[in-house]
Protein backbone atom coordinates (compact mmCIF):
# COMPACT_ATOMS: atom_id res chain seq x y z
CA UNK A 1 0.00 0.00 0.00
CA UNK A 2 2.77 2.24 0.66
CA UNK A 3 3.79 1.93 -3.30
CA UNK A 4 0.67 3.48 -4.58
CA UNK A 5 0.73 6.12 -2.14
CA UNK A 6 3.93 7.24 -2.91
CA UNK A 7 3.16 7.44 -6.50
CA UNK A 8 0.61 9.57 -5.67
CA UNK A 9 2.03 12.10 -3.59
CA UNK A 10 4.54 12.79 -5.93
CA UNK A 11 1.95 12.94 -9.05
CA UNK A 12 -0.34 15.11 -7.01
CA UNK A 13 2.96 17.66 -5.59
CA UNK A 14 3.73 17.58 -9.32
CA UNK A 15 0.14 18.96 -10.52
CA UNK A 16 0.02 21.77 -7.88
CA UNK A 17 3.28 22.95 -9.14
CA UNK A 18 1.99 23.17 -12.52
CA UNK A 19 -0.86 24.54 -11.58
CA UNK A 20 0.96 27.40 -9.56
CA UNK A 21 3.11 27.72 -12.82
CA UNK A 22 -0.28 27.88 -14.98
CA UNK A 23 -1.66 30.81 -12.32
CA UNK A 24 1.64 32.58 -12.27
CA UNK A 25 1.79 32.50 -16.01
CA UNK A 26 -1.52 33.90 -16.17
CA UNK A 27 -1.26 36.50 -13.29
CA UNK A 28 2.03 37.90 -15.21
CA UNK A 29 -0.04 37.77 -18.24
CA UNK A 30 -3.43 40.05 -16.44
CA UNK A 31 -0.68 42.44 -15.50
CA UNK A 32 0.75 43.04 -18.71
CA UNK A 33 -2.69 43.42 -19.92
CA UNK A 34 -3.30 45.92 -17.00
CA UNK A 35 0.00 47.83 -18.11
CA UNK A 36 -0.92 47.83 -21.84
CA UNK A 37 -4.15 49.64 -21.01
CA UNK A 38 -2.93 51.66 -18.30
CA UNK A 39 -0.57 53.02 -20.71
CA UNK A 40 -3.22 53.54 -23.71
CA UNK A 41 -5.43 55.70 -21.31
CA UNK A 42 -2.23 57.94 -20.51
CA UNK A 43 -1.40 57.69 -24.12
CA UNK A 44 -5.26 59.02 -24.66
CA UNK A 45 -5.00 61.30 -21.63
CA UNK A 46 -1.62 62.76 -23.16
CA UNK A 47 -3.32 63.61 -26.50
CA UNK A 48 -6.34 65.24 -24.98
CA UNK A 49 -4.25 67.77 -22.96
CA UNK A 50 -2.15 68.53 -26.42
CA UNK A 51 -5.53 69.25 -27.97
CA UNK A 52 -6.59 70.88 -25.06
CA UNK A 53 -3.31 72.96 -25.12
CA UNK A 54 -3.82 73.88 -29.18
CA UNK A 55 -7.25 75.25 -28.66
CA UNK A 56 -6.23 77.13 -26.02
CA UNK A 57 -3.18 79.00 -27.81
CA UNK A 58 -5.77 78.83 -30.62
CA UNK A 59 -8.58 80.77 -28.52
CA UNK A 60 -5.76 83.84 -27.06
CA UNK A 61 -4.26 84.41 -30.98
CA UNK A 62 -8.45 84.20 -32.41
CA UNK A 63 -9.18 86.34 -29.92
CA UNK A 64 -6.56 89.15 -30.28
CA UNK A 65 -7.08 89.33 -33.95
CA UNK A 66 -10.55 88.40 -34.74
CA UNK A 67 -12.25 90.02 -31.21
CA UNK A 68 -10.36 93.28 -30.33
CA UNK A 69 -8.36 93.85 -33.42
CA UNK A 70 -11.83 93.09 -35.88
CA UNK A 71 -13.26 96.28 -36.92
CA UNK A 72 -16.47 94.60 -38.87
CA UNK A 73 -18.75 94.26 -35.83
CA UNK A 74 -20.58 91.32 -37.85
CA UNK A 75 -17.69 89.19 -38.17
CA UNK A 76 -16.79 90.95 -34.53
CA UNK A 77 -19.83 89.30 -33.29
CA UNK A 78 -19.75 85.88 -34.69
CA UNK A 79 -15.81 85.44 -33.51
CA UNK A 80 -17.04 86.26 -29.45
CA UNK A 81 -19.96 83.59 -30.05
CA UNK A 82 -18.12 81.32 -31.58
CA UNK A 83 -14.62 82.09 -28.95
CA UNK A 84 -16.63 83.22 -25.52
CA UNK A 85 -19.27 81.19 -23.21
CA UNK A 86 -22.54 82.93 -23.00
CA UNK A 87 -22.00 84.32 -19.77
CA UNK A 88 -17.94 85.16 -19.90
CA UNK A 89 -16.46 87.77 -17.93
CA UNK A 90 -14.04 90.57 -19.07
CA UNK A 91 -11.97 92.01 -16.64
CA UNK A 92 -10.04 94.85 -17.93
CA UNK A 93 -8.96 98.18 -16.65
CA UNK A 94 -12.27 100.17 -16.68
CA UNK A 95 -14.38 97.20 -15.14
CA UNK A 96 -16.32 94.35 -15.36
CA UNK A 97 -18.33 93.18 -18.30
CA UNK A 98 -20.43 90.31 -18.39
CA UNK A 99 -21.99 88.30 -21.23
CA UNK A 100 -21.04 87.96 -25.76
CA UNK A 101 -22.79 91.56 -25.54
CA UNK A 102 -21.08 93.65 -23.40
CA UNK A 103 -17.57 92.05 -24.40
CA UNK A 104 -18.62 92.80 -27.85
CA UNK A 105 -19.84 96.42 -27.08
CA UNK A 106 -16.42 97.14 -25.12
CA UNK A 107 -14.12 95.28 -28.11
CA UNK A 108 -16.07 97.63 -30.55
CA UNK A 109 -16.32 100.60 -28.85
CA UNK A 110 -12.26 100.13 -27.87
CA UNK A 111 -11.59 99.43 -31.94
CA UNK A 112 -13.61 102.91 -32.83
CA UNK A 113 -10.98 104.88 -30.77
CA UNK A 114 -7.88 103.08 -32.51
CA UNK A 115 -9.25 101.73 -36.16
CA UNK A 116 -5.73 101.86 -37.71
CA UNK A 117 -4.14 100.12 -34.71
CA UNK A 118 -2.94 96.33 -34.86
CA UNK A 119 -2.55 93.70 -32.37
CA UNK A 120 0.63 91.76 -32.33
CA UNK A 121 1.52 88.72 -30.05
CA UNK A 122 4.74 89.02 -28.72
CA UNK A 123 5.94 85.70 -27.57
CA UNK A 124 4.05 82.18 -28.34
CA UNK A 125 1.09 81.33 -25.86
CA UNK A 126 0.98 79.52 -23.05
CA UNK A 127 -1.30 77.36 -21.65
CA UNK A 128 -1.54 75.53 -17.86
CA UNK A 129 -3.38 72.47 -17.30
CA UNK A 130 -5.87 72.58 -20.01
CA UNK A 131 -7.96 75.11 -18.08
CA UNK A 132 -5.75 78.39 -18.31
CA UNK A 133 -3.42 80.46 -20.96
CA UNK A 134 -1.72 83.48 -21.62
CA UNK A 135 -0.36 86.04 -24.17
CA UNK A 136 1.47 88.85 -23.73
CA UNK A 137 0.99 91.40 -27.11
CA UNK A 138 1.15 95.05 -28.42
CA UNK A 139 -0.85 97.62 -30.19
CA UNK A 140 -0.62 100.66 -32.65
CA UNK A 141 -0.10 101.45 -36.40
CA UNK A 142 1.07 98.61 -38.51
CA UNK A 143 4.73 98.44 -38.96
CA UNK A 144 6.01 101.08 -36.10
CA UNK A 145 6.29 100.08 -32.25
CA UNK A 146 3.13 99.75 -30.16
CA UNK A 147 1.59 102.19 -28.24
CA UNK A 148 0.94 99.88 -25.32
CA UNK A 149 1.30 96.20 -24.28
CA UNK A 150 -0.40 93.72 -22.57
CA UNK A 151 -1.34 90.03 -21.10
CA UNK A 152 -3.88 88.24 -21.92
CA UNK A 153 -4.67 85.59 -19.35
CA UNK A 154 -7.95 83.52 -20.26
CA UNK A 155 -10.18 80.83 -18.31
CA UNK A 156 -11.36 78.00 -20.60
CA UNK A 157 -14.48 76.03 -20.27
CA UNK A 158 -15.74 73.56 -22.69
CA UNK A 159 -13.14 74.62 -25.10
CA UNK A 160 -14.51 78.23 -24.80
CA UNK A 161 -13.57 81.66 -22.71
CA UNK A 162 -15.49 81.87 -19.43
CA UNK A 163 -13.44 85.15 -18.30
CA UNK A 164 -10.74 87.02 -19.90
CA UNK A 165 -8.44 88.90 -17.96
CA UNK A 166 -6.66 92.42 -19.68
CA UNK A 167 -3.70 93.61 -17.93
CA UNK A 168 -2.46 96.72 -19.39
CA UNK A 169 1.24 97.45 -18.95
CA UNK A 170 0.42 101.32 -20.06
CA UNK A 171 -3.14 102.64 -20.88
CA UNK A 172 -3.81 103.45 -25.28
CA UNK A 173 -3.72 106.48 -26.00
CA UNK A 174 -7.15 108.21 -26.59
Amino acid sequence: MTLPGRIIFPLSLAALLAACKLTDQSSNAAQREQEVKEADQEKKFNIGEKSMSNRIHELLLRNLQEVFGEGDATRRRAAVAELYTEDCELYVPPGKFVGREALDKFAGDLRATHPHFVYTPHGEPQALQNAAGRLAWGSGPRGEPPEYTGLDVIIVRDGKIAALYVFLDSMPPR
